[in-house]
């Protein structure tokens, strides 16, 4: 039996149900030495979020689709991450980077699932919640959800790069409530951003529960779902 006045959960992907298997600035560190950049992993972690926090969204608007907005975007990221930590490289010294880098993070194996989103996707099933997930990320995210057995517990899946604007945008909900038909105030949303999810969830009149992990997970998430929606 679904939980009274709920119909659909909308799930963010990146901190809410997955993360990088290692920290981006390893990550980072280990491509670029093989470029020559020898740069420590904690500095780079560092230049890489100030990097990441300073870029705008991608230029949707002059781009043939969302997913080359996306790609050229975190090309950007690559490109000022490298020029920040001193790099001076060629410019397809550069490409090599960012195609490494990119095609990384396409693969499952490069995420990691948080050790409790299985059984609450069991549960909620079981309650015959609908399910979907809203997500700033490019179509990558399609291939790393399948390979890391979590895309068939979705019945839809739409990224930024399918409609053309990232959360805080209210677009990404609007259209899964479209094609799912059903309204906002029979939905519910969780995530790990105020700014993002929250503010996105709130444009539409979605409730939404954010999470603050470790202290605060889809463990109590789900609580949230039985206490205040089952009212148990």
């Amino acid at each position: 039996m679904k939980p009274v006045g709920v119909e659909l959960v909308l799930f963010d992907a990146a901190g809410t149900m997955i993360e990088p298997v290692r920290p981006v600035g390893e990550t980072y560190s280990r491509c670029f030495s093989r470029y020559g950049l020898e740069i420590g992993e904690e500095a780079l972690g560092l230049v890489f979020r100030e990097v990441f926090g300073g870029m705008g969204e991608p230029d949707y608007g002059n781009a043939p689709t969302g997913d080359v907005a996306e790609r050229e975007w975190w090309r950007e990221v690559v490109v000022r991450t490298v020029e920040k930590a001193g790099g001076g490289l060629r410019d397809g010294e550069v490409d090599g980077i960012f195609e490494e880098l990119f095609g990384h993070f396409a693969e499952g194996k490069a995420w990691r699932v948080f050790p409790e989103v299985v059984g609450v996707l069991e549960r909620l099933r079981g309650m015959g919640v609908r399910m979907a997930v809203v997500s700033n990320f490019d179509r990558r995210l399609h291939r790393v959800l399948d390979e890391l057995g979590m895309g068939g517990w979705f019945e839809q899946i739409v990224t930024s790069a399918d409609v053309g604007a990232r959360k805080p945008s209210p677009r990404m909900i609007e259209e899964v409530l479209a094609r799912a038909g059903v309204a906002a105030n029979l939905s519910r949303m969780t995530g790990d951003s105020g700014r993002e999810d929250g503010g996105a969830a709130d444009a539409v009149g979605v409730p939404v529960f954010l999470l603050d992990r470790p202290g605060r997970t889809l463990l109590d998430f789900e609580k949230w779902i039985s206490s205040e929606i089952c009212g148990k």
